[in-house]
């Protein structure tokens, strides 16, 4: 398998090229700067929290040195999400799998405005299928029985 680079060039895809997934992430940097544009000059427009939870919906690599991603947010921006020359990520991925509940936790019908189905006790475990990301909270789909 070959990929095509922006910009010019291949590549073969074999050991060691792994790709960047896409979906929810958690800040992990305070103050991490959102941007206006794709690029390193571009405005910025703000600051991400630290534990905020943000939606990632392209990831490029800067055409610089390809050393830096950058990632493009669902609510709009840009940020730097990782720089290989420092090993720095500023967002992590939200992973999907077992989760143990460490307080009562309700589980609703859905993600907005959804009934209460049941309450997962404290030292249970679920099994997260899918995320979402609900105003500014992370909602869960909890795998079939």
């Amino acid at each position: 398998l070959w990929l095509h680079i922006e910009g010019g060039g291949w590549m073969a895809a074999q050991k060691g090229v792994a790709a960047v997934s896409l979906g929810l992430r958690k800040v992990v940097v305070d103050g991490t700067s959102k941007s206006r544009g794709y690029g390193t000059d571009s405005d910025v427009i703000g600051a991400m929290t630290l534990g905020s939870f943000i939606e990632i919906v392209e990831v490029r690599a800067l055409r610089d040195d390809y050393c830096v991603l950058r990632a493009r947010l669902a609510r709009g921006g840009w940020i730097k999400l990782a720089d290989s020359t420092t090993s720095t990520q500023w967002a992590e991925p939200l992973h999907l799998g077992a989760y143990k509940i460490t307080t009562a936790t309700e589980v609703y019908s859905g993600p907005q405005n959804a009934a209460v189905l049941s309450t997962l006790t404290k030292g249970a475990f679920a099994q997260v299928v899918r995320a979402v990301l609900s105003g500014t909270r992370v909602m869960g789909q909890l795998a079939d029985k």
